[in-house]
C-alpha cells in the first residue's frame, strides 16, 4: 500500500459514490490509498466547519492554522488500511498544523482509526436540531427553512498536534478514549466509511 496526494476530482468520486454521507465537504488537501494500482481509499481535510472550532481550541491572537479531517473513504478490506492511510497523510502536512475531526454517534462510529493514528480525545459534541430543507438536509448544506428542524446527532471530538510546542497551546483536555461497537459500512453497498 501506499499514500499520495490526489486532486480533488479524484476525491469526489470516491466520496460522492462510496461515502455515507453522499456530499462534499470543503478540501485543501487530499491524500489517496494506492494498493496493487489501484486506488482503494482517501482522506480529505478542509477548514473546519465552524469557524468558533479554531476559537475553542487555540483562543484568540494565534496564527497557528487548522485543518478538519472531514472524509475518510475505504474500499479495501485489508487490515490497517484507515489507519495506514490516515497515518501517511499526516505525515504530509505541516508539523505545527491543528487537525481536528469527529466521529458521527448517529452512524455508529467511536473513532478507532484517531485512537490508533494517536489523536486526543476532548468529549462528545451535545444533540442538537438545525433547520432542514424539504429533503431534510440541515442548514449547510441546502437553504433551511425556519420551522422544519432535524436532528443532528452528538459526534466525539478529536484532535492532533505533532508539534509539541503547538500542542501546549491548545486549550481542549487529553480524555480518555471512548469503547465500544462501532459500525463498519458495507462498501459493497457504497457507504464506506470508518
Amino acid at each position: 500500500m501506499e499514500v499520495i496526494e490526489i486532486g480533488q476530482a479524484v476525491a469526489r468520486d470516491l466520496i460522492m459514490t462510496k461515502h455515507y454521507a453522499h456530499r462534499m465537504p470543503t478540501i485543501q488537501r487530499a491524500f489517496g490509498l494506492m494498493e496493487d494500482g489501484n486506488l482503494v481509499g482517501c482522506v480529505t481535510f478542509g477548514q473546519p466547519a465552524s469557524p468558533n472550532v479554531i476559537l475553542s481550541i487555540l483562543g484568540r491572537g494565534t496564527d497557528v492554522s487548522m485543518m478538519e479531517l472531514n472524509r475518510l473513504v475505504i474500499t479495501t478490506k485489508t487490515k490497517n488500511a484507515a489507519s495506514f492511510l490516515v497515518g501517511g497523510a499526516i505525515r504530509r502536512l505541516p508539523k505545527t498544523m491543528v487537525l481536528v475531526s469527529y466521529a458521527d454517534k448517529g452512524v455508529g462510529h467511536v473513532g478507532y482509526v484517531y485512537q490508533a493514528t494517536n489523536w486526543h480525545y476532548w468529549g462528545e459534541t451535545k444533540e442538537r436540531t438545525d433547520m432542514a430543507s424539504e429533503s431534510g438536509q440541515h442548514s449547510r448544506h441546502s437553504m433551511g427553512d425556519p420551522s422544519r428542524r432535524v436532528n443532528r446527532s452528538a459526534k466525539h471530538r478529536y484532535w492532533l498536534c505533532r508539534d509539541k510546542k503547538t500542542e501546549k497551546m491548545c486549550k481542549w483536555q487529553k480524555l480518555p478514549y471512548p469503547k465500544g461497537e462501532t459500525k463498519r459500512h458495507d462498501f459493497a453497498q457504497n457507504t464506506v466509511d470508518l
